[in-house]
């Protein structure tokens, strides 16, 4: 499968944090001077920790905590893990967790330095890239696809479904290009956290988005 013309990436957090993202105007990684002190986590605290320590072998180098990360597609293993309860992940209702929507193109246009994992970024099989040549070697046809568990003939699916993209350090505000949400109560109160501070960025209902 080709490379996909235009090629969105996927943040979800809690919706709680938002508020200290718009008032920052930026979205910062987990080592940033600047970070929420009061940042609500949404995955495996044990994963979590390991991550903070594990290094980037390609420039600009650091750890994973030192990067924002984005996923390639919606619908992604770990907001079913929120939604359930698994694998050490606290239970939350979807309306609590949004998206943060932007693409490839806006973030090479911006010159920040980058990492491409082309599955997850933990995982000792995933391979980093920093430049666009590791787009191809993401398996675009399980990105697109709402199955990923793994299977017999294909035990390798969850991890390829997680592929990363990661910015170092930060990436302002205005590169959102939208912000996603469950239902139209917690759209509404999207748009209430973006409005009071006049910023202009589309929220929208993506039902199909979640679980």
């Amino acid at each position: 499968m080709t490379i996909p013309s235009t090629i969105y990436l996927y943040r979800i957090i809690h919706v709680d944090n938002l508020p200290f993202i718009v008032r920052r105007d930026e979205i910062t990684c987990p080592s940033h001077s600047g970070a929420n002190p009061d940042y609500i986590g949404i995955g495996d605290n044990s994963l979590i920790e390991r991550r903070r320590t594990m290094p980037i072998p390609l420039n600009p180098q650091g750890t994973l905590n030192d990067y924002v990360s984005f996923y390639f597609t919606k619908r992604s293993p770990m907001l079913y893990n929120i939604k359930n309860g698994f694998q050490n992940v606290t239970k939350r209702t979807q309306d609590e967790i949004i998206y943060l929507v932007t693409s490839y193109e806006k973030i090479a246009e911006s010159g920040k330095p980058y990492i491409i994992y082309d599955g997850h970024a933990y995982h000792r099989m995933s391979r980093p890239f920093n430049t666009y040549e590791g787009l191809s070697y993401i398996d675009w046809r399980v990105i697109a696809s709402n199955s990923w568990f793994d299977t017999e003939a294909d035990p390798d699916r969850k991890r390829r479904k997680q592929a990363e993209l990661l910015v170092y350090k930060s990436l302002p505000f205005n590169m959102v290009l939208g912000i996603a949400t469950f239902s139209e109560i917690a759209c509404d109160k999207v748009k209430g956290i973006v409005g009071d501070v006049n910023k202009s960025i589309k929220v929208f209902v993506k039902k199909e988005w979640y679980y």
